[in-house]
């Protein structure tokens, strides 16, 4: 069971899952077995080894190679993915704190979001179709129980079984795509399959396929037209938990998308850049201008997260190393910003009780620090520099330009539709610094709002990952872009 081309065995290639799984067990049995009234709580421990998991992939990379043939890949992108998975999985145990530490459920939230997370890190390095599937399983359900997570709050249960439901349908419909492809192709290795898939496009089978599989991926990420359940998953959840399945969850889909794309499509599947086109406009259309109405801030954030996938999405149309890398580079931003707007709701809800965005009326003058990280959210979000969104977008819309004129329709529409994005969220901003609150709106005379130490640690973080990508991008941008070159074969995995 070494690993191909590397020398190191399955624990090596590993690490880093077994960091997070070791740390996710002593985290289940300490809330089980801890004294009462102890200070130390299940959610610091599972934290403690996220930080340690991502300090080591950081400091020491998993060196590259494969294990069983291909069923499991270390590469660059493996890499950048676990990167971001396990520093979703700190934001959103920072960000839970306060609110588990009120509620029954805290030690089965946190085996739940970090198995979650450890589903994603196995998912980055399949490079087997049922390997893929398997990590997948692992990633949706664990993020299904933890959205239900909420005892006795029936939309916090709602929202469970409305997830479970539509990602049990996606998952149908990925492995019954995934099985005609193994027909066409006669094996489910992802760098085999795009030899064999490549030249049977026109087979009804193979096109088939690859649209069932595509459909699965896109209904992960909550993209139009497999859109409908987020607005009311991302309500009912726990906000933290909201947070982590719009960031890091999204995230998963597109890594998948991006693996499954450029291994067994080959060369990123140019045959389906119009129809992941099409798929782009229609998210970024209805996600903009739903969002318009919305008096819920967590549905106005769905709606947002719909109109993101679609800008991502624009990424993959170019089929080059540019494109995908400012998807991967996008993935970074959008895990800082979208956590910092969700952490900021999280707050809001703990001191409120409320999401409705009338409780955000004069939060400039009660928590200037909480309205001023909400704003910047907001703001890089619709991509105003100098914040990470500002950068993520003209990456991602550079690159489709650079594919040729064929695509400019595509970018001037994204462009159009960041502006109409900009219009909803000043209106958030008008309430928080143009807005007195009235009487008798619910939560208007909770006083200043004091984020606690871990949510305060949160969004701080948050809203420095923002300033640095907009304003220092090359780093991440750099290894993205050694990510999407080794992936497309431009550039050789080093042994």
């Amino acid at each position: 069971m070494s690993a191909v081309g590397t020398g190191i065995g399955a624990a090596a290639v590993f690490r880093d899952e077994i960091i997070l799984l070791a740390a996710i067990v002593a985290a289940f049995v300490w809330d089980v077995l801890r004294p009462r009234g102890s200070r130390c709580r299940s959610g610091w421990v599972v934290l403690g080894g996220a930080v340690a998991a991502l300090a080591a992939s950081l400091v020491e990379p998993v060196p590259y190679g494969s294990l069983w043939g291909g069923v499991f890949v270390v590469d660059e992108l493996s890499r950048f993915a676990k990167a971001v998975f396990l520093a979703g999985l700190a934001l959103a145990c920072l960000a839970a704190q306060a609110d588990m530490r009120e509620r029954r459920g805290e030690g089965e939230y946190h085996l739940f979001i970090g198995s979650s997370a450890l589903g994603m890190m196995l998912l980055a390095s399949a490079g087997d179709l049922l390997s893929l599937f398997v990590a997948l399983e692992l990633t949706g359900i664990s993020l299904y129980a933890a959205t239900a997570v909420y005892r006795g709050d029936s939309r916090s249960q709602e929202a469970g079984l409305k997830y479970l439901l539509i990602g049990a349908f996606s998952s149908g419909i990925f492995l019954y795509g995934a099985s005609m492809l193994y027909a066409v192709g006669g094996t489910t290795r992802l760098a085999g399959m795009a030899a064999e898939v490549a030249g049977k496009v026109s087979d009804p089978m193979a096109l088939a396929g690859m649209v069932l599989v595509i459909a699965g991926i896109v209904y992960k990420v909550g993209a139009v037209p497999f859109h409908g359940w987020a607005p009311d998953v991302y309500e009912g959840a726990p906000p933290h938990a909201a947070a982590f399945a719009s960031t890091a969850s999204k995230a998963a889909g597109f890594v998948v998308l991006v693996r499954f794309l450029a291994g067994a499509m080959g060369s990123m599947g140019r045959e389906w850049a119009v129809l992941l086109a099409v798929l782009a406009t229609a998210s970024m259309v209805l996600g903009s201008f739903a969002a318009i109405p919305q008096s819920n801030v967590r549905r106005l954030l769905a709606y947002s997260s719909i109109a993101q996938a679609g800008y991502m999405l624009v990424g993959f149309v170019p089929g080059t190393e540019r494109g995908i890398s400012s998807v991967l580079f996008y993935m970074v931003v959008y895990l800082f910003t979208n956590f910092g707007a969700f952490a900021c709701a999280t707050v809001m809800r703990g001191a409120t009780g409320s999401d409705d965005l009338a409780v955000w009326k004069g939060l400039a003058k009660r928590s200037p620090l909480l309205a001023l990280a909400m704003t910047l959210a907001l703001l890089s979000l619709a991509g105003i520099p100098p914040l990470g969104g500002f950068a993520g977008k003209v990456c991602i819309f550079s690159a489709a330009m650079e594919a040729g004129g064929r695509w400019l329709w595509l970018v001037v529409t994204g462009v159009l539709l960041s502006i109409v994005s900009l219009y909803y969220y000043l209106l958030v901003i008008r309430r928080m610094y143009m807005e007195e609150p009235e009487e008798g709106e619910p939560g208007t005379r909770a006083g200043a709002v004091r984020p606690g130490f871990a949510a305060s640690l949160a969004i701080i973080v948050c809203v420095a990952g923002m300033l640095v990508t907009g304003l220092l991008p090359s780093g991440v941008l750099g290894h993205a872009l050694e990510a999407a070159r080794h992936l497309l074969g431009v550039a050789p995995v080093p042994n």
